[in-house]
């Protein structure tokens, strides 16, 4: 298995996505989902298909990119250092695109083994393999965070020296306390930004869109949020006052 860099990204509250909504629904949220993905991984550029439909342009995306259900995994094709930063960028744009749509997300990136296979053995039948210690890692981390956001795990010290690139005042923060389920041992120190600078501005901005996220797609007014739903929110919104030094 070839070691490179992979990220696990999903839905928060999807369990209730899924029990609110009607199918109609749910499969628009999970087109959006899509949409962001492809967005990212291509960069925002677009092409026009023959039927003069504008689409993304995914056609030569340097990062792969895989969705089953509400998960979404992005890896790379090799491990140098301008892959990371592409994996970078590519989770900061969707975490960002993510909420602006009204989707909260939590993901984790990882380096480690992985193994992709796809095929078609006729028309009902279709076998996609994808397996490796660096997923099981990413989806380890992604679960357990409780905020809305992404992680980068401690393994990409291994090939990265994070610190010392030129644009990671841009992409991270460096936090001890990031808040994760208490059983599980997060092996991780950095958060990826959701954008690279936010003033007290933009700073309401993205706690409007954080909220509508939650309440769009439970359903109800925001005082009537579960207490967990509530804990992630506050979890957020204290991480970005952190990182951008913002009072409250």
């Amino acid at each position: 298995m070839q070691s490179v860099f992979v990220a696990y990204f999903d839905i928060l509250g999807f369990k209730q996505i899924v029990e609110n909504f009607s199918g109609e629904e749910l499969l628009s949220v999970l087109n959006q989902f899509t949409l962001m993905s492809q967005k990212s991984i291509s960069e925002g550029k677009v092409r026009q298909r023959e039927d003069r439909c504008f689409v993304y342009d995914i056609r030569r995306a340097n990062i792969r990119c895989l969705h089953i259900s509400d998960s979404v995994i992005f890896w790379s094709k090799s491990n140098t250092k301008e892959d990371f930063v592409d994996m970078a960028k590519i989770c900061q744009d969707f975490l960002l695109s993510t909420l602006h749509t009204s989707i909260p997300v939590r993901g984790c990136m990882t380096y480690g083994e992985l193994f992709y296979k796809s095929g078609e053995v006729n028309n009902s039948y279709y076998s996609y393999l994808l397996l490796g210690k660096g997923l099981v890692s990413a989806y380890i981390g992604a679960e357990s965070l409780e905020f809305v956001g992404c992680v980068i795990d401690n393994s990409i010290k291994d090939v990265v020296s994070v610190e010392n690139l030129e644009m990671a005042d841009e992409l991270f923060y460096q936090i001890a306390d990031i808040p994760h389920k208490p059983d599980v041992d997060l092996n991780s120190e950095l958060i990826i930004k959701i954008k690279p600078v936010m003033n007290e501005g933009s700073f309401e901005n993205m706690k409007e869109c954080l909220k509508n996220s939650f309440v769009f797609h439970q359903k109800i007014a925001f005082d009537r949020l579960s207490d967990s739903i509530k804990r992630k929110y506050d979890n957020t919104l204290e991480l970005w006052r952190k990182i951008y030094k913002i009072g409250k």
